[in-house]
């Protein structure tokens, strides 16, 4: 009888201790999720008027052609706060570089002004040194001349254009002749 009494006590503290644990683990978790919660964005359109403002630094960026191709090459060190908006942000967000509207004698070189639209993942675009590094590849239509060569050069004719996720214009900073240090 004893050993009954002892083995039914056992039970009852095992079972009792079992069932803490998982409440404890189901509290952190609910609380975890409510934290989550708030720092989950649904678009770009929740935050875009940060981007481009707040310590955001863009360096000068780096043109060439190679063949019927215009490379532009640059990095983006976004403000933390921004990054972890980004990062957290459930749908797509994109970037393309525009031609500036002044800048016509382009648009026989690039197709309609604007390069293709490419997804701003920041899980996948590169990082080195806390920056973002950005490639974008704009096939030309025709080889340039020597005069226009150095017009497609110029970063005064382009803007980095940051886009929703129904590719609609949210920010667009003029900056690719000289970078961005704010």
């Amino acid at each position: 009888m004893k050993k009954i009494l002892t083995s039914l006590a056992l039970v009852v503290i095992l079972t009792g201790c079992s069932q803490d644990a998982p409440l404890t683990k189901t509290n952190n978790t609910v609380e975890q999720k409510a934290l989550d919660k708030k720092d989950v964005f649904n678009s770009l359109d929740d935050y875009f008027e940060e981007i481009g403002n707040e310590d955001m630094t863009v360096s000068k960026p780096n043109f060439i052609i190679e063949d019927k191709v215009l490379n532009i090459k640059f990095n983006i060190k976004y403000p933390d706060k921004v990054e972890k908006k980004m990062k957290n942000t459930k749908q797509a967000i994109f970037y393309q570089i525009e031609v500036k509207k002044d800048s016509a004698n382009l648009d026989k070189y690039i197709k309609e002004g604007k390069s293709t639209f490419y997804e701003n993942d920041l899980n996948v675009i590169p990082k080195q040194n806390d920056a973002y590094v950005y490639e974008i590849k704009i096939p030309l239509l025709k080889k340039p001349s020597l005069e226009e060569k150095s017009h497609l050069l110029n970063g005064e004719n382009y803007a980095l254009v940051f886009l929703n996720e129904k590719k609609e214009e949210k920010n667009v900073l003029f900056m690719m002749d000289t970078g961005l240090n704010i």
